[in-house]
C-alpha cells in the first residue's frame, strides 16, 4: 500500500466479463471496490470477512474464499520438510 494520503478514490477500471458493465446494462453505474491479494497486508483480513458474511447466502463462494485464503497463508509457512 504506497499512498497512505489518500483515501478511497478511482484506481482502477473494472468491466464485467458478463457484458453487464456496458452502458444501458444494470451494472454499468456500479461502484467496484477492488483487493489486491498478492501485496495488501489487509486483502486477506477483508476476504475473511467477506467469505463469513456471504457464506448463508452464498456458501460455495466463502468456501472458495476460504480456500484461497488457506492457500495463500500455506503459501507463506516455512518449508517444513526435514523436521
Amino acid at each position: 500500500m504506497g499512498d497512505v494520503t489518500r483515501g478511497l478514490y478511482n484506481k482502477f477500471y473494472v468491466r464485467r466479463t458478463d457484458g453487464r458493465s456496458r452502458k444501458g446494462q444494470r451494472h454499468y453505474h456500479c461502484q467496484y471496490f477492488v483487493l489486491d491479494l498478492d501485496h495488501d497486508e489487509f486483502a486477506l483480513i477483508a476476504l475473511r470477512a467477506y467469505a463469513r458474511a456471504c457464506r448463508e447466502k452464498y456458501a460455495l463462494l466463502a468456501v472458495d474464499l476460504l480456500s484461497e485464503i488457506g492457500r495463500r497463508e500455506s503459501e507463506k509457512l516455512p518449508d517444513q520438510k526435514g523436521r
